[in-house]
């Protein structure tokens, strides 16, 4: 996974543990519901309660990309949010291809939530004929020229469908 410093830059040799990693998206989710409550500062003990952590991992976790907090005082929710995302890479907007249209493809694509934080579906694919030629529907044969035109950045890859016919 790419990670980005608070600042959005690449950091490349940031020895994050994959598990801290793992439960940054859990920050965020819990700092988003916090600002639309209109809370405006979080403890590392809240957010332990809510994620049923210690106080002392949230404050390791968090520390590996920074400082965000003021000892006794808490997390401002709004910045810490904003880092987290920008370190997710969530401040930004992602294209994305799914391939393999069944049950689980299907659903990603129709899912509303995606847009709105910044993924962008642009393509989806499958072997199946039937399921081809509409608009953003294609033959996973041309998974190749339509992920090299819209320069993907991400995409769900269920590996049965790329199977050789």
């Amino acid at each position: 996974m790419t990670i980005m410093n608070s600042n959005g830059n690449l950091n490349a040799e940031l020895a994050v543990p994959e598990v801290v990693i793992r439960r940054l998206p859990l920050y965020v989710r819990i700092l988003t519901q916090f600002s639309n409550r209109g809370n405006q500062v979080i403890s590392s003990e809240q957010l332990g309660l809510l994620l049923h952590m210690t106080p002392a991992q949230i404050r390791k976790d968090l520390s590996y990309f920074g400082r965000f907090g003021k000892q006794g005082r808490g997390y401002d929710v709004t910045i810490l949010e904003q880092k987290l995302r920008t370190i997710l890479g969530l401040d930004r907007a992602w294209n994305a291809a799914i391939i393999g249209m069944g049950r689980l493809g299907r659903a990603v694509v129709s899912y509303p939530g995606f847009a709105p934080e910044g993924f962008n579906i642009l393509a989806a694919f499958d072997t199946n004929k039937r399921h081809c030629g509409t608009e953003h529907l294609r033959l996973t044969s041309k998974v190749h020229f339509t992920t090299r035109y819209h320069s993907k950045k991400i995409g769900y890859q269920n590996r049965n469908c790329l199977r050789p016919h």
